[in-house]
């Protein structure tokens, strides 16, 4: 250690310092001397407390536990203001803090604050007196350096935590230089330059929102009182931590208010903000303010013009359109917007979302643009111009306008701007824009025919239609009422449907018979066929041939509508005709949504004459042009068809394979009410093919799937099938917690029925005899006399008492003799069958055996005759008739059954007691080897017993003897003590 005196001057003025202590190397003299003690306390726990009332982010709290064990340095924790980073960090830094010995250091870099943000060369002057550092270096260069050093010397590994930084800029410099110290930063920004690990935060699940509430006040009983309330509190609040947080707060505040009070203040939009406030401080739009002030002035304008979009999300190019600039340049200042997190990604790339009460903020910033409603014309006119240049693309197959390179980029664009479409066009109708209105609801026209979203289609028609009259378009007036009844009826609504056409038809009237005319005609014949008016359909259609003035695709159309009023009067023949005839004119491009959805309407009029197969091909043909072009719902239609048409011709694999790619054909990420129904689908058929295990997991996904949407009657199937599922991967516990949701869901739609078919299914699985008469009760209530007598022979499987089992079968066969289920009445004769033989009532055995053999042969039902001969067959052996039973046992054996062990078992017997010991053997021997094959140790008994009586029969009694023990260990293991003590009176009677 040296020690330097205090400096003091001489005579002259020099200065003169004692030095005292061993000096090694060099020393160098200097007016001033700095010098860095080691003595000062350093302040390594500043770490805040954790939030008491933190809730969920279990697996981002993986990940930085994960990042932080890494080896990776420094960890950005980024995401909009008010979704809970600091939150986050400073929890996830107090479950790390054994990993970190040497300390923890916490700064607040201010780096949104209007006071202004904390400058790298203030934050080290901070982190160094923090680590015991008494004197600063003046500069940042000598303090970055400092701070390095400091931290190169600290042995045992240190956490700095920089929460609110804003940009990469204000934490370089106070990165460590060595490896074992961790950095966590948290930002709005995503600081995508720093060479960190990224974690993007996003808002709180429904649920955890909920949980949250619940927290902050104390668990005091009003979420549990209004849970419908509290996750529409949480749904308000857009699930950002900062909002629920103050929602929460102001409850705690009003012990008394109850939560649906606060809810009905939250649901205006246009003050929702205000209300988001608690005291002085705690305010959402304060927390959105800070972020919007840190915008450079091309980033706050978009921002604000973002603001007067009224759609779901938005694209660059309506977003340039918006701003007046060029679509790079828009495209820029969105990535810059979303990189500070007041955007967000939105689907698929080139889209953007804002958070619910972000998207407020716009709206309210929005309201102070200059250009305000010149932009919403620029914004407007985007849309007339290319919706009708995507329209073109679907009419056509080609450039018509600009706008799009190809088919697939403008099916592109509307799909992912239909969310927004009918917002568009109201906002439009509302403002009184007559023109844009009219103009945008008609560019749209034949794009959005073909994706269907029919109810949306219709109310723009209607707006569209009011417009047109505004305008005083007397000519567009009728191709509208159209369009609307077109729609109508694609919605079921015929009267509607009837009304709009009728309204068109005589408005056009007094015109020539043309294209108008004729296409009005067109659509009111399938009002007509809908009517039951088969033959003024013809008439209409008949005469909308007669003009030779068509629009593209009418008259393929007009062959298309005679095909369907054929069809429903009976002419399936007639219907292929006129289908084939609209195929062959079709003079439009081939490569087109609309040819080949003529494609699989002519594979439907194949099928409707009874050639599935040419349907087949024909669909073959329609999927191929709807992946040429990249029409991902036509593929689905067509898809869906297919797996429809190959299951008609038990082509069951094929079927299989269409459903899976119907199904993988959407994204992980979709949550979209068709996906839900695909993948049900798919999970249905999984289950019918035996596929059991993945069964499960995608019944689960639809079960979840549907959940999500709040479909009631989807999940309810969805648990409903899981559950069988679970039952033959043999997780019984899983199959009863979904067949109770099952029934819970089925019960809350008012589907009594589908409930009873559960509790039956619950009956089963549980062998709970009081289920199963719940369910009877129900059925033979509601005179479902087939569900009663499926019913009847649950119950029969279940009861214990012999007598009891074979009343409650022939119950049910009664039942089936009546309605005339013979492929049932089968089944259930054997299963009597089989009750009698096992009361000893051999006759009666063989009796309803012999039914049942007639029966299955007569309907050609190998499986179950197989299973008839086999139990005709034993109760043969019972009565003795040794001969008929090797012959009705042959039967059974020929046409292959699962119960080959049982039918050798009984040959073997037979033969055995006819004194043919070699066949009986033989029988007996490959019985016993397929019970220890399968795992049978009941059958595997009752075969060594009847080999042993075999070796009496052949006079060797000390093999009958061994067979005989053996047979009793076998049987005792398994738990069949009666089988055993047979075994054991029969080895008595040996000696």
């Amino acid at each position: 250690m040296i020690g330097i005196s205090s400096g003091r001057t001489n005579g002259v003025g020099d200065t003169h310092n004692e030095l005292h202590g061993d000096v090694h190397g060099v020393l160098y003299q200097a007016r001033t001397i700095n010098v860095f003690g080691e003595h000062a306390v350093p302040a390594l726990m500043g770490l805040p407390r954790p939030e008491p009332a933190f809730t969920g982010r279990a697996t981002e709290l993986a990940r930085l536990a994960a990042a932080l064990r890494g080896g990776d340095q420094a960890v950005v924790v980024s995401g909009l203001g008010g979704v809970g980073k600091s939150t986050l960090v400073i929890r996830a830094a107090h479950d790390a803090l054994e990993q970190f010995p040497g300390g923890v250091l916490f700064l607040n870099l201010h780096g949104y604050s209007p006071e202004g943000r904390v400058e790298p060369a203030d934050a080290l002057a901070t982190l160094l007196r923090d680590l015991g550092t008494p004197q600063i270096p003046p500069t940042p260069a000598g303090r970055e350096t400092l701070y390095r050093s400091v931290l190169a010397k600290r042995t045992e590994p240190i956490l700095i935590v920089l929460d609110n930084a804003s940009s990469s800029e204000q934490v370089r410099p106070l990165l460590p230089g060595v490896a074992r110290h961790r950095v966590l930063v948290t930002s709005r920004h995503t600081l995508g330059d720093l060479g960190a690990v990224h974690i993007d935060l996003n808002v709180l699940g429904d649920d955890d929102a909920t949980v949250l509430i619940d927290t902050v006040l104390g668990a005091d009983g009003r979420v549990r009182a209004e849970p419908e309330a509290a996750a529409t509190l949480g749904r308000l609040c857009g699930y950002l931590p900062l909002a629920v947080r103050i929602a929460a707060s102001i409850l705690a505040d009003d012990v008394a208010m109850p939560i649906s009070e606060l809810v009905d203040a939250l649901r205006g939009e246009a003050t929702r903000l205000k209300e988001l406030v608690y005291g002085e401080d705690l305010a959402v739009r304060n927390a959105f303010d800070l972020s919007f002030r840190r915008l450079t002035a091309t980033q706050q304008r978009m921002f604000a013009l973002l603001g007067l979009h009224p759609g779901a999300q938005i694209g660059f190019r309506c977003a340039a359109a918006l701003a007046e600039v060029s679509e790079r340049e828009a495209r820029r200042t969105l990535d810059e917007l979303r990189r500070a997190h007041m955007i967000l990604v939105g689907e698929p790339r080139g889209w953007f979302r804002f958070h619910d009460l972000v998207r407020l903020h716009a709206v309210d910033e929005s309201g102070a643009l200059p250009d305000r409603d010149a932009a919403i014309r620029r914004m407007l006119r985007h849309y007339a111009r290319t919706g009708l240049a995507a329209n073109s693309w679907v009419l056509y197959n080609d450039r018509r306008y600009d706008g799009f390179d190809s088919l697939r980029e403008a099916l592109d664009w509307f799909e992912a701007e239909l969310p927004s479409l009918r917002a568009v066009v109201t906002l439009t109708h509302d403002a009184g824009y007559h023109d844009l209105t009219r103009e945008i609801a008609f560019g749209f026209t034949t794009i959005w025919a073909n994706h269907g979203h029919t109810e949306d289609f219709v109310e723009v028609q209607r707006m569209a239609l009011a417009a047109t009259r505004a305008l005083g378009d007397s000519q567009r007036v009728p191709v509208t009422l159209r369009n609307i009844g077109r729609s109508l009826l694609a919605m079921g609504d015929v009267a509607g449907a009837d009304a709009a056409l009728t309204e068109a038809s005589y408005l056009v009237a007094a015109l020539p018979y043309g294209a108008e005319r004729s296409s009005i005609d067109t659509h009111l014949a399938l009002v007509r066929d809908r009517q039951d008016r088969c033959d003024e359909a013809i008439e209409l259609l008949n005469r909308a041939l007669t003009t030779d003035d068509h629009y593209i695709g009418m008259l393929p159309a007009i062959y298309a509508s005679l095909s369907i009023v054929h069809r429903h009067r009976g002419d399936p023949v007639a219907a292929l005709h006129f289908r084939q005839q609209a195929t062959d004119v079709y003079d439009g491009p081939k490569e087109s949504i609309d040819f080949a959805s003529h494609l699989a309407d002519l594979a439907d009029a194949h099928a409707g004459t009874g050639d599935v197969q040419k349907a087949v091909e024909v669909l073959g043909d329609a999927l191929a042009v709807m992946r040429n072009i990249g029409f991902l719902p036509g593929q689905r239609d067509v898809l869906w068809r297919l797996a429809g048409y190959h299951a008609t011709l038990k082509q069951y694999d094929l079927q299989l394979r269409y459903l899976r790619a119907r199904a993988g054909s959407f994204t992980d990420g979709d949550r979209s009410a068709q996906r839900a129904e695909a993948v049900l689908e798919l999970g249905k058929c999984l289950y019918r093919n035996r596929i059991y295990d993945e069964a499960v997991e995608v019944l689960r996904l639809s079960a979840e799937l549907h959940a999500h949407l709040r479909v009631v009657i989807g999940e309810a199937h969805s648990q409903d099938w899981l559950s069988y599922a679970c039952r033959d991967v043999e997780d019984l516990a899983s199959a009863e917690v979904a067949a109770r949701r099952a029934l819970e869901l089925y019960r809350q739609a008012g589907r009594d029925d589908d409930a009873a078919h559960v509790t039956r299914g619950l009956g089963n699985l549980r062998q709970d005899v009081a289920e199963l008469e719940i369910a009877l009760d129900h059925f033979r209530t509601k005179g479902l006399r087939l569900e009663e007598a499926d019913t009847l022979r649950d119950i029969a499987r279940v009861l214990s008492d012999r007598p009891a089992r074979i009343r409650t079968l022939s119950a049910a066969v009664e039942i089936l003799r009546d309605l005339g289920e013979p492929a049932r009445l089968a089944n259930a004769l054997n299963a009597l069958s089989n009750a009698h033989a096992n009361d000893e009532d051999h006759a009666g055995a063989e009796a309803t055996a012999r039914e049942a053999v007639a029966l299955a042969r007569e309907l050609g039902l190998a499986d179950e005759e197989a299973l008839a001969c086999l139990r005709l067959g034993r109760a043969l052996v019972k009565k003795g008739d040794h001969a008929g039973a090797i012959e009705s046992l042959g039967r059974a054996l020929a046409h292959g059954t699962e119960d080959v062990s049982d039918i050798h078992y009984h040959l073997g017997v037979a033969h055995r007691e006819r004194g043919d010991l070699d066949r009986a053997r033989e029988h007996l021997t490959t019985a016993l080897d397929l019970d220890r094959r399968d795992g049978m140790p009941r059958s595997e008994g009752l075969s060594l017993c009847e080999l042993g009586k075999l070796s009496q029969a052949a006079g060797d009694l000390t093999e009958a003897r061994r067979l005989g023990a053996r047979s009793i260990e076998v049987l005792t293991a398994a738990g069949e003590t009666t089988a055993a003590d047979n075994t054991r009176t029969w080895l008595d009677s040996l000696s």
